[in-house]
């Protein structure tokens, strides 16, 4: 009654028996499956291919060999429109292979032939025609949700890249990642560079007056950020809570303008390198007291990442201008 679970037939899917919660979040009205495959995997990769085949060199033939291709299924929440990803984990205890004909005598060149190509479907072809084979009875599936260490992924590989926050189409990837792994569609974001008595505002706000290298940036003298909430964050040394940024005492200008883009609650937390400050990171939320302990929990988890992605950032920057001076300049 609980679990996401269901019997398919092997290879072509086709759900069999399923439980009320796998048929809620994947079963269309028209009786096929919801979302998508991730890319490279299920049916528009090799993934299935290669488990019937693996499936035939094992039960006709002996051959085992164990490969574990993760089978993801990216479906949209139905509440959040966001998407959610899950593994699918088949069990194929339950699925006969059965020869149909005169199957392949194998020797042993072709059995070394396919244990060294276990993952080449093409290979695999012409050892083990598959007309000449058919999978038969049911595969249970079982299913676990791993947004998070997907999302967790994909921030890692989208934040090696320095344009990827430098930029406002690479930061508003980047805000898309971060609205999932919250689970809030209108999650806001956004980052401030320290460098020298200048903060550098990173958004992929379309309003914001960029007048720097980087497309999506544009600067803020520090004395402006005086007694804010940013720099109490940097004072503290760890993870600020704002439950309602309408309710701050003596706002400072800077305060108010993130108020008039929408934001009510945030978390501010401070972007460190090898103990020198970097600057911030800031998750907001249109609401008030929307953010509680385990979105700070999963700030927490993503600031060494961010850290990181800034650090890699400014030492671009500071090579790029570095450049201009060395082209432009005299000694």
């Amino acid at each position: 009654d609980s679990d996401v679970m269901g019997a398919l037939t092997p290879y072509d899917s086709i759900p069999a028996y399923i439980s009320p919660a796998f048929e809620q979040r994947f079963i269309r009205s028209d009786g096929g499956l919801k979302g998508r495959f991730k890319e490279g995997y299920g049916d528009s990769g090799d993934g299935r291919v290669l488990r019937a085949y693996n499936q035939i060199a094992e039960k006709i033939y002996g051959i085992k060999q164990d490969i574990d291709t993760p089978i993801i299924r990216i479906v949209p929440d139905e509440k959040t429109g966001l998407d959610r990803y899950y593994r699918l984990i088949p069990d194929m205890r339950f699925v006969e292979v059965l020869g149909i004909g005169k199957i392949p005598d194998l020797d042993e060149n072709s059995r070394a032939a396919i244990k060294e190509n276990i993952t080449d479907a093409e290979v695999l072809r012409q050892y083990l025609p598959p007309e000449k084979f058919l999978l038969r009875g049911f595969v249970v599936i079982r299913v676990v949700d791993v947004t998070e260490s997907e999302i967790l992924s994909l921030l890692e590989r989208d934040l090696i890249d320095q344009n990827s926050i430098f930029s406002q189409d690479g930061f508003k990837r980047v805000k898309n990642h971060l609205q999932t792994l919250f689970g809030r569609p209108n999650l806001m974001a956004g980052m401030g560079a320290l460098q020298g008595d200048q903060v550098m505002v990173v958004s992929d706000n379309p309003k914001t007056h960029a007048h720097c290298i980087f497309t999506s940036s544009s600067h803020l003298p520090l004395s402006e950020l005086q007694g804010s909430v940013w720099l109490r964050a940097v004072e503290k040394g760890s993870l600020l809570n704002i439950p309602d940024i309408l309710n701050l005492d003596h706002p400072t200008h800077a305060e108010q303008h993130v108020a008039e883009t929408g934001a009510r609650s945030m978390l501010i937390s401070p972007l460190y390198f090898q103990g020198d400050i970097l600057g911030t990171l800031e998750i907001m939320s249109p609401e008030a007291d929307d953010l509680g302990p385990i979105d700070q929990m999963l700030t927490k988890q993503i600031t060494p990442l961010f850290a990181l992605a800034m650090k890699r950032g400014l030492d671009e920057l500071n090579n790029a201008v570095q450049a201009i001076i060395k082209e432009r300049c005299t000694a």
